[in-house]
């Protein structure tokens, strides 16, 4: 993966029954968590759930929802460079 990521990298979500769920790309953990908002193209802040020795382990990411999953399942999965991509790309206000 190329550069660093920012403090608070945009990992792409999904909203499913009153959270915002993904798979992390470092940990490949499923994250969780709950929100007031889940529309398409929200985003929101918060603290990561990674476990040790992941690059975003005690720090933060910003979620930006980019779909919905209908029923409980383990969402797609955006690797490490897509992630890179991604904020090199997109840039929050």
């Amino acid at each position: 993966m190329k550069g660093a990521l920012p403090e608070f990298p945009i990992v792409p979500a999904y909203g499913y029954d009153g959270s915002i769920v993904f798979q992390c790309p470092f940990c490949n953990r499923v994250h969780w968590h709950g929100s007031a908002s889940i529309s398409v193209g929200a985003v929101e802040k918060r603290a990561a759930h990674c476990l040790p020795g992941s690059p975003l382990s005690g720090k933060g990411y910003s979620l930006l929802v980019v779909g919905e999953l209908s029923s409980f399942q383990v969402p797609p999965r955006c690797d490490a460079q897509a992630l890179a991509d991604l904020n090199a790309q997109v840039t929050l206000r």
